[in-house]
């Protein structure tokens, strides 16, 4: 999961939302599935992700969220001297770290 990765270094929250389209995969003893019935599955799980997301982004824009060791992570992650960066690399970075280079 890079992604999971990429936001951890962007100080991003994140949650994986995972639904199984071919649960019968492993089960020797039942007959295997046809692509038309995992794409099924498949189409029912968007319709289904899609609900959940929506219930859970009204949920969570009324709940203040709990500070978060992942609020500061790059607090340890930037060991660099800070008047070693590169300030070109700085400026690209900007977007997912101006909080840690304010700091330095």
């Amino acid at each position: 999961m890079p992604e999971a990765r990429l936001a951890r270094e962007a100080e991003l929250p994140y949650a994986a939302l995972c639904m199984v389209t071919d649960y019968d995969c492993w089960r020797e003893d039942n007959a295997e599935v046809d692509v038309a019935s995992i794409l099924a599955v498949m189409h029912a799980n968007v319709a289904r992700a899609r609900q959940i997301l929506a219930e859970l982004t009204s949920v969570l824009s009324d709940v203040p969220r709990s500070p978060s060791p992942i609020d500061t992570c790059l607090d340890m992650a930037l060991i660099t001297d800070p008047a070693k960066w590169d300030l070109d690399s700085v400026q690209k970075l900007d977007a997912i770290c101006a909080r840690r280079f304010a700091k330095a």
